[in-house]
C-alpha cells in the first residue's frame, strides 16, 4: 500500500484557510447577536417613549427636579 504524503504547505494553507473561516463565522456570528440585541434595546425604547407621549406613562423625573424638591 503506498501513502502519498502530502506538500506541508499545502497542509499548512488549508489549516490557516479552515482557522480562518471558522474565525470569520465566530466574529459574524457574534456581530450579528450584538446588533439583534442593540436592535431589540432600540425598539424597546422607542416604545417607551411612544407611550411618554401618548400620554400612557409618566417620565420619570430627573435627578435635578428631585434635587429641587428636598432644598424646598
Amino acid at each position: 500500500m503506498c501513502m502519498i504524503n502530502p506538500n506541508p504547505a499545502e497542509v499548512w494553507i488549508t489549516e490557516v484557510w479552515i482557522v480562518e473561516v471558522w474565525i470569520m463565522e465566530v466574529w459574524i456570528t457574534e456581530v450579528w447577536i450584538a446588533e439583534v440585541w442593540t436592535v431589540i434595546f432600540l425598539t424597546a425604547v422607542a416604545f417607551l417613549h411612544f407611550l411618554v407621549i401618548l400620554g400612557c406613562l409618566q417620565p420619570l423625573p430627573s435627578f435635578l427636579s428631585i434635587c429641587r424638591q428636598e432644598e424646598i
